[in-house]
């Protein structure tokens, strides 16, 4: 029996590391895979950069008008064609184990969203210091239950999920999510700043999470000028922020929350069962904090 169809979706603007995240798509050991490009770049650098690479896996989409940065994802999320949705950023870039790892956990029976370690690089490729949402809740594989990670990301406004890049999820678990996969009961619609945690919210609130934290599955790209680090999208992140959790209080979707449930997993099976109370997560906020401050 075949593998299941992975659609990586790259939503192409910046030509300046796209050829290093196609390659890296390019590179995955998993065999059964299509690669979409959704083409925003007003010059033709990323369409050349595609021309290079003559693979049958790659489906390239010239989009004229632009779509823009969030319509772009879901542009791409319609035309997919895959059981699996794995997107990649146009300056990110995935370990060559990174679809196989996750196809093999979003195989199992109540796991909605995968999501994983990752590392932050900046344009030259360094390695920059962990941030708080950025640091591994665990370093090891393990399965959260989706509301207390839905809970605990609202409550604390951290993103522990991440970025679109280290996620990966069934489409239709969200194929019915009204007006599109990155907005939250309605919000967030045009612009939020924060589709990624739109996403993971959608996910989490239909099922659990598998989290990849034993190893680096994904590196992501940070740097000055990026549209996520400019004022007006920062304005609207925190806007966001505070529009998810009021309509989350409303519809009951956060309830009292005291930490995590995590299972842990012996080869296919269920091993056993453990919770990470709320107070650690507290306290390493607190910790993090302080060291910021200093």
């Amino acid at each position: 029996m075949r593998d299941p169809l992975v659609s990586i979706l790259i939503p192409a603007y910046k030509p300046h590391f796209f050829k290093t995240s196609l390659e890296s798509a390019l590179s995955q050991e998993y065999s059964n895979l299509e690669i979409v490009i959704g083409d925003d770049c007003p010059g033709n650098d990323i369409q050349s950069i595609v021309k290079s690479f003559p693979d049958p896996r790659i489906r390239y989409i010239r989009n004229n008008p632009p779509q823009g940065p969030m319509q772009n994802y879901v542009f791409l999320f319609r035309r997919a064609r895959g059981k699996y949705i794995k997107f990649l950023n146009d300056d990110d870039e995935l370990a060559p184990d990174c679809v196989s790892e996750m196809v093999s956990w979003l195989e199992r029976p109540g796991i909605t969203l995968v999501t994983c370690r990752r590392k932050e690089v900046d344009d030259q490729g360094r390695e920059l210091p962990e941030r708080l949402d950025t640091r591994p809740l665990i370093e090891e594989n393990v399965v959260l239950n989706g509301g207390d990670l839905a809970a605990a990301m609202l409550l604390h406004k951290l993103n522990f999920v991440g970025e679109p890049t280290c996620m990966m999820f069934r489409k239709r678990d969200v194929a019915d999510v009204k007006p599109h996969l990155m907005s939250y009961h309605g919000l967030g619609r045009e612009r939020s700043g924060l589709g990624d945690v739109a996403l993971a919210l959608n996910l989490l609130e239909r099922g659990d999470c598998a989290y990849l934290g034993a190893k680096v599955l994904v590196r992501i790209r940070r740097f000055a000028g990026q549209w996520q680090e400019v004022s007006p999208a920062r304005a609207w992140s925190m806007e966001s922020w505070k529009l998810f959790r009021k309509e989350a209080l409303r519809s009951g979707k956060i309830r009292k929350w005291n930490g995590f449930q995590v299972k842990y997993y012996a080869g296919p099976e269920f091993g056993r069962l453990t919770f990470i109370h709320a107070s650690f997560l507290r306290r390493r906020i607190m910790v993090w904090l302080e060291g910021f401050r200093a």
